[in-house]
């Protein structure tokens, strides 16, 4: 049963009143996030202490490469090439891996782990749970657009907050989350995620910094902080060179970084593009 503020947000997303749309925008974005992003971040600095998570290498975490991404749009609302980098980077540390993903808008990244995983599972809404909730038709058109190009997939067409996570097949080395980015959500979406997932297993979550990489993401960071363990938090780590936070095994070792600013290393990249895509 959708909630008072889903049901809020599909009219206003649906609505042909452009005030009513204009209105709310204003609203959400500079009274109630902020309000709600301070709320947080007070809440936090008391539980947590004043400072970000610590700042890791990308470099130890992505391996010697190279990295190629099969599948990428530059559309919105997706992770960074080296952010895809890095899931692969992590995917080829276990032998074998059995990735999960909440939320794949696209199914970008799960093509692109084709080569670096044993199995695929993701849980994500469907067209008609986008339109229903009225999101745009371009959002809701490309939704899993790529998903005949997924190898050994398990696709679950479902709200993650509701789904029964039990009915899982197995349990998972690698997990990405990247759902509805509500405190609510995504809160319930570490615990279920972190219940399915091995002893020896890494949690990844976007959006933990903004894409500045140096602002906080302060309701994100509520939601991963509330839903783990606090004996885990000490595994805790911003990946430089991304908005990445990820949970690491104990007996992994990583290298510190003093500061996003400063770059690890030079990298090349080459791009080649398919045929046109219709619109």
């Amino acid at each position: 049963m959708p909630s008072v503020l889903e049901k809020t947000a599909a009219y206003l997303r649906t609505t042909r009143h452009a005030w009513v749309r204009y209105l709310a925008k204003v609203f959400y974005y500079r009274i109630f996030r902020k309000f709600r992003s301070a709320w947080h971040r007070r809440r936090l600095v008391r539980q947590y202490g004043p400072n970000p998570l610590p700042l890791v290498r990308s470099d130890t975490l992505l391996g010697p490469g190279p990295y190629e991404l099969s599948h990428y749009t530059f559309t919105p609302w997706s992770p960074t090439p080296l952010e895809y980098a890095l899931v692969q980077g992590l995917a080829r540390r276990f032998r074998p891996c059995h990735f999960l993903e909440i939320g794949s808008l696209r199914g970008e990244l799960l093509a692109n782990l084709n080569q670096v995983v044993e199995s695929s599972s993701g849980i994500t809404l469907s067209k008609e749970d986008l339109a229903r909730m009225g999101f745009d038709k371009p959002v809701v058109n490309t939704n899993m657009m790529f998903a005949r190009d997924i190898k050994n997939l398990r696709l679950i067409y479902a709200d993650s907050k509701s789904y029964d996570f039990s009915q899982l097949p197995r349990m998972f080395d690698l997990a990405f989350i990247d759902g509805n980015h509500l405190y609510e959500f995504v809160k319930s979406d570490t615990e279920k995620v972190l219940s399915v997932c091995a002893p020896e297993s890494v949690m990844v979550w976007h959006d933990y910094m903004l894409a500045d990489h140096t602002t906080i993401h302060w309701e994100v960071f509520a939601w991963i902080l509330d839903g783990l363990p606090p004996e885990t938090w000490k595994r805790l780590y911003h990946v430089n060179n991304t908005t990445c936070a990820v949970l690491l095994p104990a007996t992994w070792s990583v290298q510190p970084h003093t500061h996003v600013f400063y770059p690890e290393r030079v990298y090349s990249i080459t791009m080649t593009a398919s045929e046109p895509i219709k619109g």
